[in-house]
């Protein structure tokens, strides 16, 4: 019996070296995991500063008494409507909304710029070969035009305007016009 103790209360080498190597693994997942989160909360914090520094922008600039709809609105109504708005980043070359869809979100540009292209059927080329008629160089002329046309299935997507600051567009989504 005590023998059998002594075999039970000892460990081999093998065993122990088990018992480290889980014991390592263990602190190396928390170490990965503490690392995570930090990061988790760094973005946090940024994304929370962006919110606040694009909700001060609109507020110092008084971009919200622009939009038609809130012209009339007091202090306190912007501030609440203000207070409901959703800060998002967009990665550039994104597509926020198409001719023809219908209006489901409102849009302040905080900072940066967005392109406007309506769709209309016709010569990708026509565009360019006016330009060329008019004796512009070809190659500046076609690289203008890849900016601003866009054809797909004989559909072109011309490029009419672009948004920047404090610019807006979707109002109609605010009027519960995608409900009709």
């Amino acid at each position: 019996s005590k023998k059998h103790r002594r075999r039970t209360m000892t460990h081999s080498s093998e065993t122990v070296a088990t018992a480290h190597a889980i014991h390592e693994e263990f602190h190396e997942s928390e170490h990965a995991l503490r690392k995570e989160n930090q990061r988790k909360q760094q973005r946090q914090r940024r994304s929370t500063q962006l919110r606040v520094m694009a909700r001060l922008k609109i507020r110092k600039t008084n971009a919200l008494t622009k939009v038609p709809l809130f012209k009339s609105c007091s202090a306190e109504a912007i501030e609440s409507i203000l207070e409901l708005t959703t800060y998002k980043k967009v990665p550039n070359g994104t597509c926020l909304c198409k001719q023809g869809d219908l209006a489901k979100d409102f849009y302040i540009i905080v900072s940066g710029r967005c392109s406007v292209r309506v769709h209309v059927e016709g010569d990708w080329n026509s565009d360019r070969n006016r330009r060329a008629q008019r004796g512009e160089d070809a190659e500046e002329a076609e690289e203008n035009q890849e900016e601003k046309e866009e054809s797909v299935n004989g559909v072109v997507a011309r490029k009419v305007g672009t948004l920047k600051d404090l610019d807006f567009f979707g109002e109609s989504a605010l009027l519960g016009a995608h409900n009709d």
